[in-house]
């Protein structure tokens, strides 16, 4: 009994330390693509979601130059959901068709804008940030994104 107290106690603690944890996941189909999965504060993470919705797209740089894709006529539908972690809130949306999608959006972003647009971001005019495209609650695309002091309420 006390040898499982430790060891719960030792991955508890492994868990906390993790910040995040960067996959990279290669298919035939694409040359490779680089996700980020939030781990800090796995064990105090709550999901809130919303009904199916819909977003903008935009394109961003390293140097967060930014423009919308098809001149703001780009639209993809999804949910916009939002993970408690720690004290802050990680917005996010959740895109339908997953990865492929993401991979097109992201060759759209290089075709349109030149590649230094690498980042394909959905965008959200009720909170006026960064957000970043995810598969599911535990793989989000790479891009930039603000942690919210509040939870911003509905999306």
């Amino acid at each position: 009994m006390i040898l499982l107290k430790a060891i719960q106690k030792n991955f508890c603690h492994l868990i906390k330390l993790s910040l995040v944890y960067i996959a990279t996941i290669s298919t035939q189909a694409h040359s490779s693509l680089t996700y980020c999965s939030t781990l800090c504060g796995l064990l105090d993470t709550t999901v809130r979601s919303t009904s199916p919705d819909e977003a903008r797209v935009y394109c961003s740089s390293a140097n967060k130059e930014w423009a919308y894709l098809g001149n703001g006529n780009v639209k993809v539908t999804g949910t916009w959901k939002q993970q408690k972690v720690r004290n802050f809130y990680k917005i996010y949306f959740i895109i339908d068709g997953g990865e492929s999608t993401i991979f097109q959006l992201q060759r759209a972003c290089k075709n349109e804008f030149g590649e230094d647009f690498i980042f394909a971001q959905p965008d959200n005019p009720r909170t006026n940030s960064w957000h970043t495209f995810a598969i599911n609650d535990n793989i989000m695309a790479l891009g930039h994104y603000l942690l919210q002091l509040s939870s911003p309420g509905r999306l």
